[in-house]
Formats: structure tokens, C-alpha cells, sequence
């Protein structure tokens, strides 16, 4: 979340911090991070709805939205602890 926010002030030539080569960094390391989680959830057995640069949508084929909830926090921590 910090790296999309820095993207902006990092992307803008009008701004003091225009760094072009870190705001692609920003951008390459979103897209490598989103399709490792998309295979990692695939991997699973979910299907993976949409992916853009900075969020994932999955089927949790629940539909229950507790357990959908608690899915996808499981989610989450086990895919950053995969990282």
C-alpha cells in the first residue's frame, strides 16, 4: 500500500521526488507480486475472478459470507508468509 501511494509523487514530473526508475520499480513488483499470488490461489484449487495492479478477486466458493471472510483472511496471511 505505501509503494502505490509513493507510485504517484514518484511518477509526477512536477514533483521534487520524480524518480522514473523507482515509480517502474513500484509498478513491475505490483504486477510480479499479483501473479505470484494468483498462482499461488490457483495452486489451491480457487479460481481467481480479476487481478489488476494492486488487487486480487478470487472465488472463495463459499457462500456463507463469515466463512468467505475467514477465507480470505487466510488468504492473505498465508500468501504474504509464501512471499
Amino acid at each position: 500500500i505505501l509503494m502505490n501511494s509513493m507510485y504517484g509523487v514518484l511518477g509526477a514530473g512536477a514533483s521534487r521526488l520524480f524518480a522514473p526508475a523507482v515509480a517502474n520499480a513500484i509498478t513491475t513488483f505490483g504486477q510480479h507480486l499479483i501473479q505470484f499470488a494468483a498462482e499461488w490461489v490457483r495452486g489451491r484449487g480457487l479460481a481467481v475472478i480479476y487481478g489488476d495492479t494492486d488487487s486480487l478477486f478470487v472465488d472463495p466458493r463459499e457462500e456463507d459470507a463469515e466463512r468467505a471472510l475467514a477465507l480470505a483472511r487466510e488468504l492473505r496471511v498465508a500468501i504474504t508468509a509464501a512471499v
